[in-house]
């Protein structure tokens, strides 16, 4: 799951989207859960299809499990909300 981005991978989800990992020093180095955190954060429906696209419905469900599992989170309440629902109906 943590395993580094291929480069078709960055190609496809990072390079048209650098906006949304404006903090990220080198985005070719950025880890999966970056990547799934910063398009479900802060992408459009597009993006958000092209990563389920790019890694699957169930990949992306698990990173996203993990990363609101615990007390602290970088997601909004109303973000956690909607992909809840959105990978229970659909994962």
């Amino acid at each position: 799951m943590n395993a580094p981005l291929t480069h078709k991978q960055y190609q496809r989800l990072i390079a048209p989207r650098t906006h949304l990992w404006w903090g990220a020093g080198d985005w070719r180095r950025l880890s999966k859960k970056s990547v799934v955190e910063g398009i479900l954060s802060r992408g459009n429906w597009d993006d958000v299809l092209a990563l389920i696209d790019e890694w699957g419905i169930q990949e992306v469900k698990q990173i996203f499990d993990l990363q609101t599992a615990g007390p602290r989170t970088n997601y909004r309440p109303q973000t956690i909300h909607f992909f809840r629902l959105y990978f229970d109906r659909h994962a």
